[in-house]
């Protein structure tokens, strides 16, 4: 378990009456996430988290940076670095880096959308 696990998170919707709270489920938990990641690309926890910098090990770890950054909104820049035992300011150079490689690369593109895929529950789509 992570040393922060968030339960819900508020989005503020406007209504006639002003903007009001409403509570949301976050679609995964960080650690399910790491997990996903390290399964479908084959990588070992502490290579996830380690200071390899090969392309496969770093690809890895941008990947579960983005997804996590996206889907645990509450989790600061520096949470997230700690579940990868990096720190802030690598946690913000690997979120600008999978946008690069989102862009270019589509065999890039294609791990992600094969976690993402394994992560909604598709296991056929991303086996």
């Amino acid at each position: 378990m992570s040393f922060c696990t968030p339960t819900h998170f508020r989005i503020m919707k406007y209504s006639a009456h002003g903007f009001i709270p409403i509570v949301q489920e976050p679609l995964f938990e960080a650690n399910a996430i790491i997990q996903t990641v390290i399964r479908v690309l084959g990588v070992y926890k502490s290579q996830l988290t380690g200071i390899g910098r090969k392309q496969r090990i770093t690809e890895a770890r941008y990947i579960a940076l983005k997804i996590i950054r996206d889907n645990c909104p509450k989790y600061t820049l520096a949470q997230i670095g700690k579940l990868v035992n990096k720190d802030h300011s690598t946690v913000i150079y690997g979120l600008k880096q999978f946008n690069d490689w989102y862009d270019t690369d589509t065999f890039f593109r294609t791990k992600y959308n094969l976690v993402l895929a394994r992560l909604k529950g598709g296991a056929n789509e991303a086996a």
